[in-house]
């Protein structure tokens, strides 16, 4: 009876230990990947930074472009009056 009882203890503090290792494993592969998910969070958030300076260096030069076309508009007018002029 007792090698029984001895038997049936012993498989009963294998699983538990068994299952702690495991617990172990998942809480470190947990660990890991949470380091990942802030690792690319991190760089996720640099690349958004990185993003809305190239917009605003956009839009900078979407305002240069318009002021030098309005520029160009002008010079064809001007030209324009003197062809009509000098004819």
């Amino acid at each position: 009876m007792k090698k029984v009882l001895l038997g049936v203890f012993f498989c009963i503090l294998g699983v538990f230990i068994f299952s702690l290792i495991k617990l172990k494993g998942i809480t470190n592969d947990n660990i890991a990947l949470q380091n990942e998910i802030d690792k690319i969070s991190a760089n996720s958030s640099v690349l958004e930074e990185d993003n809305k300076s190239k917009e605003a260096e956009i839009e900078k030069l979407k305002v240069e472009v318009k002021d030098k076309l309005e520029e160009i508009q002008i010079w064809e007018k001007a030209k324009e009056k003197l062809n009509k002029a000098l004819s």
